[in-house]
């Protein structure tokens, strides 16, 4: 069973039914884990700026133009080091000869995925699984809000995964001490 596998599986467990034993094995658990997994991944890698899901990359000039060719890997943009700059399909524009590079939410293989990443991911699966499945509503909201509950620890987390800053102490608040 595949790590994807694996996660639905859980989702499926959590409200109650049937595991599946692979995306083709033929259960309508499968066929709403196959249908929903990929975007519903890929939708919670672009809801925050997860620090396992960045990369950095100096960007490609598309030849004679000031436009530069997002990586295929790009879900999301972050944050680019020109400014203005506009996003249209998978090209970044400019009106600067700088050649930027960005900061990206980039889809990793989730082998590479932190475990409080995939506990709110099964949540959130095992939200969307719910209705159809079992037809109860308050399953739900149940899954609903423990996706929101895990979603916050996850941030959490994730942001303590780069020192912070300090900042200086001013000469206004050292008259203070």
């Amino acid at each position: 069973m595949t790590q994807k596998e694996q996660i639905c599986n859980s989702a499926l467990l959590l409200i109650g039914t049937q595991g599946l034993s692979s995306f083709e094995d033929g259960s309508a658990g499968a066929e709403l884990a196959k249908a929903f997994f990929d975007l519903t991944y890929q939708s919670m890698l672009t809801e925050s700026r997860w620090h396992f899901a960045t990369r950095q990359q100096e960007l490609v000039q598309i030849a004679g133009t000031t436009n530069y060719q997002l990586p295929q890997d790009c879900l999301y943009v972050v944050n680019s080091t020109v400014n203005p700059y506009e996003i249209y399909e998978r090209t970044i524009l400019t009106d600067t000869n700088q050649i930027p590079t960005i900061e990206y939410i980039f889809e990793p293989d989730l082998q590479n995925v932190p475990p409080y990443f995939i506990q709110a991911l099964e949540f959130k699966l095992a939200a969307k699984f719910a209705i159809p499945l079992t037809e109860d509503a308050t399953k739900t909201s149940t899954y609903t809000a423990l996706y929101q509950q895990e979603v916050k620890k996850a941030k959490y987390l994730d942001s303590t995964s780069r020192t912070v800053d300090i900042i200086p102490m001013g000469a206004y608040i050292g008259v203070r001490h």
